[in-house]
């Protein structure tokens, strides 16, 4: 491949002259070649597929149970698209492409790590801080400690709120030594509470371009080189879990504000800021498309297991051996996931499709799952559109109060 990266640089001086000569459509031609043929030559351009196969390019779905979590938990699933080239800096220091996308160390694919999201994130919550100039220090000062109670230790570039607001600095110290406690005399170390998911990325639609930076004086570029990216319009889909594990004191108000925080830095991230590496150049943008937001509560923690105050009869054993991911499927009106749990209980249960209509008979006379049908729980909060996504705070406060009424 290394033979097939120089000539790759040598194709760079015959686009640069077909350029001048305004032949862009061959130039696009030729572009798309080279592009499948190195796709073709990459070995790790099929183990998207792999990784899908394993069920691993996804770590949470509908299915996730956030009632494991300490109550006031949240779970955002967020699917977006690009709307414009993404690209990244890679960890790798040595490959054939001299600015290779980040790739995951064992299936070799494209992806957006969880500390690469926790940074963004965090920066675009920090910029968001920044510019509320007009809030009083003791507010200003709780809004900071929330930030690191949410993302965890501060760093050199959240410290600069010294310098921006003298004002509150003083009372933020009072606040994080009530919080998180000293050390020695200073903060001691601690975690955050949100903890963030990989997003992987469709190995098979990468692209290469490229970069040819122009000198200021002369208004001319002489040191092409190439770069990996995704072209816009590709999806990804970002987790981000928030467990109360590391506080103080769990409330219902916190967990509010902080998933507030999330979703302004999300927005802004998406549409201002960019994703990746390049953004001042107009990489990475995009858009939210849809999601959902799993809550914990009292309600569905304290919740018995239908199943075990219901007598299940032996010819029924089997179909509660796999969880309530399978039972769900066989009700799901989505009928590839049906016809997966159907084969994988005929192959290691011997189920027969008679026996699976009777179960499911049975099943919905005895238990009183009203939302047996969807994949979706009563809590959950579904949103696809912005608006939608930007209304999850007051919903997710609406839905806490509704629960501690009834």
């Amino acid at each position: 491949m290394i033979f097939e990266y120089i000539e790759l640089i040598e194709k760079t001086k015959e686009y640069k002259d077909k350029e001048k000569e305004g032949d862009s459509k061959t130039i696009q031609e030729e572009k798309e070649s080279r592009r499948k043929s190195w796709l073709q030559n990459n070995s790790y351009s099929q183990k998207i597929d792999l990784l899908k196969d394993l069920k691993l390019d996804k770590y949470v779905d509908e299915q996730f149970n956030i009632s494991e979590f300490p109550v006031n938990s949240w779970l955002l699933s967020l699917n977006f698209k690009f709307t414009s080239t993404y690209t990244s800096g890679s960890e790798d220091k040595y490959d054939i492409i001299d600015n290779f996308l980040n790739r995951e160390k064992v299936f070799k694919i494209p992806y957006i790590s969880p500390s690469q999201w926790k940074g963004m994130i965090r920066s675009s919550a920090i910029l968001n801080l920044a510019e509320k100039t007009e809030i009083v220090s003791k507010e200003f000062a709780k809004e900071r400690l929330q930030l690191s109670l949410l993302f965890g230790d501060e760093n050199q570039e959240e410290k600069y709120f010294d310098k921006i607001r003298p004002d509150a600095k003083t009372e933020y110290a009072e606040l994080a030594k009530k919080e998180i406690g000293l050390k020695n005399g200073e903060i001691k170390l601690h975690k955050g509470n949100l903890f963030f998911y990989p997003t992987f990325l469709d190995n098979k639609k990468t692209e290469l371009e490229i970069m040819n930076p122009h000198n200021r004086e002369s208004g001319t570029g002489k040191d092409p080189f190439f770069i990996e990216v995704i072209p816009k319009d590709n999806v990804g889909n970002l987790t981000i879990l928030y467990s109360p594990m590391n506080l103080i004191e769990n409330t219902t108000d916190f967990a509010y504000h902080g998933l507030e925080t999330v979703v302004n830095s999300l927005i802004n991230l998406f549409e201002f800021y960019g994703i990746g590496a390049k953004t001042s150049s107009g990489f990475g943008n995009a858009e939210i498309k849809s999601g959902f937001l799993k809550i914990s509560s009292y309600k569905n923690k304290n919740q018995p297991k239908e199943e075990e105050n219901i007598g299940i009869p032996a010819e029924y054993q089997a179909f509660f051996e796999f969880g309530p991911e399978l039972i769900s499927a066989l009700f799901d009106i989505d009928h590839s996931k049906y016809q997966e749990a159907f084969n994988k209980l005929r192959k290691e249960k011997g189920v027969r499709q008679g026996q699976v209509n009777k179960f499911k008979e049975w099943y919905k006379k005895n238990f009183t799952n009203k939302n047996i049908e969807s994949s979706q729980s009563s809590n959950d909060l579904i949103f696809d559109n912005k608006e939608k996504f930007k209304d999850l705070p007051e919903k997710f406060l609406t839905f806490i109060k509704g629960e501690k009424n009834d």
